[in-house]
């Protein structure tokens, strides 16, 4: 018995199932992804960075996508960030060749409280990438204002715990 109001149509077979004009579309593909990293020490990965470089990992393997380290620093490291680079490329290497594998790295005004999305935004601009990749660490840590990345941020956003 239908209760009043009801619609007597099919249901959908699964909430979460496609929209049809998404299946018309194919699957989704990310040519560039950037990973942006903002850790408090630029020394160190935190753990939230590394499981955005593993996710980043995975997808440019399964869709053969470019990938672009961005390292947001507050303090620039005393090797100028060689070690940390050579760490993640090395992480990387395995699914990522060297060949599509960028890194770029902006320092923070400390006076600036909107600087890490703006620079997380330019760089997304400056490299065309088509997914944002970002641990929310970042965002909990107040280091990236949630809003204003959501502002410069003009691609798909994949965060991450």
């Amino acid at each position: 018995m239908g209760r009043a109001g009801s619609t007597t149509g099919p249901l959908p077979s699964h909430p979460l199932d496609p929209l049809p004009s998404l299946q018309a579309a194919g699957p989704l593909k990310y040519d560039h992804l950037l990973v942006a990293l903002v850790d408090a020490a630029p020394t160190a990965l935190s753990d939230g960075s590394k499981t955005a470089l593993a996710a980043a990992a995975g997808l440019a393997s399964a869709h053969g996508s470019r990938v672009t380290v961005l390292l947001v620093d507050a303090v620039a490291p005393a090797d100028g960030g060689a070690a940390r680079a050579a760490a993640i490329a090395a992480a990387l290497s395995d699914s990522v060749p060297g060949d599509r594998l960028d890194f770029l790295e902006k320092g923070l005004d400390a006076e600036s409280t909107h600087n890490a999305a703006a620079a997380i935004g330019d760089s997304v601009d400056v490299t065309a990438a088509d997914l944002l990749v970002l641990s929310s660490d970042a965002i909990h840590s107040k280091a990236v204002d949630a809003n204003l990345l959501a502002e410069f941020v003009d691609c798909a956003l994949l965060l991450l715990p």
